[in-house]
């Protein structure tokens, strides 16, 4: 009787044993989603910080091209504006040319 006792006792050994290992494995098991929502947090809170990051550089760099544009258009007028002064000046000067010829024939 003493035997199956100690049988019955060890057997409930084995299988408290049994059933704290599954706990533990459960335990630890449940610990992997509380840490990957946090690491998810994290990782939503980052991606907000940089898209919010990207939408200002994307902005200023909308305003740069569109100052850059601008700017183009205003060397474009000038330039043609300058290429006008120039062709004038000549136009003076084989004026001035003529006129000083003109002038010493007479």
């Amino acid at each position: 009787m003493i035997s199956k006792m100690n049988a019955m006792i060890d057997s409930a050994y084995s299988e408290f044993n049994t059933l704290q290992e599954k706990i533990q494995k459960l335990e630890s098991q449940m610990n992997i989603p509380r840490n990957l929502h946090l690491e998810y947090e994290d990782l939503k809170e980052e991606h907000y910080k940089v898209s919010t990051e990207f939408e200002e550089q994307k902005e200023k760099y909308e305003a740069a091209v569109k100052a850059n544009k601008e700017l183009e258009e205003v060397l474009t007028e000038t330039e043609s504006k300058l290429k006008e002064a120039n062709f004038q000046r000549q136009q003076l000067r084989k004026k001035v040319a003529y006129l000083e010829e003109l002038n010493n024939d007479m």
